[in-house]
């Protein structure tokens, strides 16, 4: 797990590779506009106590991440002109799965699903999104693998890829 109270950079922030879970709060929380970019890549966040991910200011590119079972919006972008997000699993949050405020993200080719309070809004769904079940291995157990049969495989979504060939738990 990381934890900062804030960290600024001159250069282009990279997060990936990561599983970033169980926070009392956010997963990430991007709120700088002095920030050039932040790009948030294979990257999988779940269990969250609020937003999945949160942006506000930036530009950020959130590309192959699963965001998933986390307590609030999976993804909230508020005044972030120029987001680009493709190829993520958005699943079974406990808000939105895709939240815009004041901001029309360049988003396609995500599977956004299930999530309580809707899909999308201030959006709506982008090119070649889909919405279907992405079939976690344990989900509610914080396990966000995807089964074998998953339908989120053929497209290259996610973080994780198979973590249970032999069937889901839920």
């Amino acid at each position: 797990l990381v934890y900062g109270s804030g960290t600024s950079t001159e250069e282009h922030a990279i997060i990936d590779f990561c599983s970033i879970y169980d926070n009392t709060n956010m997963g990430i929380f991007i709120n700088d506009a002095d920030n050039p970019n932040v790009s948030v890549l294979y990257t999988a966040l779940y269990g969250n106590g609020s937003d999945g991910i949160y942006c506000q200011l930036t530009s950020p590119e959130i590309s192959h991440c699963t965001v998933a079972h986390n307590a609030l919006d999976g993804i909230e972008l508020n005044n972030a002109t120029g987001s680009k997000l493709s190829y993520n699993i958005i699943a079974s949050n406990g808000g939105y799965g895709l939240k815009c405020v004041s901001t029309t993200p360049d988003h396609s080719y995500n599977d956004v699903w299930d999530n309580t309070a809707g899909d999308y809004s201030g959006c709506t769904a982008g090119f070649g999104d889909t919405s279907e079940d992405p079939i976690f291995c344990d989900g509610p157990g914080g396990d966000v693998s995807v089964h074998a049969s998953s339908p989120t495989l053929a497209g290259g979504l996610g973080a994780l890829g198979v973590g249970c060939p032999e069937g889901p738990q839920n």
